[in-house]
């Protein structure tokens, strides 16, 4: 695989996700972890088309199982992980008033935007910590 850096990134079909994938496709080796099964192929393509070296991994990063799924299946392609970037987010609680809010939406916004990220971290700082080079973004 060249000399790569590994980067691992949740919420990668849209956005800022979707940014930094295409940002690193030429020197790094991307996997995209996302829900967003159409939106992430186009991301991965994108990358691919830039030079990049990209897989897709299916994962919602509010279930604890995917995410640990998640990081063996990205040191298993990419020999190892270097750096991290957690963009998954919703804004599912943000389109109406506060007081229109729906609790599920509330509840639903509050698991990917602040638990996924902590369960990503949690899984993916071993694997960080065995990389002489990694960043957490």
């Amino acid at each position: 695989m060249e000399n790569r850096k590994r980067l691992l990134l949740t919420g990668g079909a849209t956005g800022i996700g979707r940014a930094v994938a295409i940002s690193c496709a030429q020197p790094a080796a991307v996997v995209v972890a996302e829900i967003n099964v159409e939106d992430a192929a186009k991301t991965v393509a994108a990358v691919r088309s830039a030079g990049g070296i990209a897989h897709f991994v299916p994962c919602d990063v509010t279930k604890e199982t995917e995410v640990s799924a998640l990081v063996s299946t990205t040191e298993d392609l990419n020999g190892g992980i270097d750096s991290l970037v957690t963009a998954a987010g919703v804004l599912e609680a943000a389109a109406v008033p506060v007081e229109q809010i729906n609790p599920k939406d509330w509840t639903r916004t509050l698991e990917v935007n602040v638990n996924g990220s902590f369960y990503c971290v949690k899984h993916a700082l071993p694997a960080l910590r065995r990389s002489s080079s990694a960043v957490v973004v």
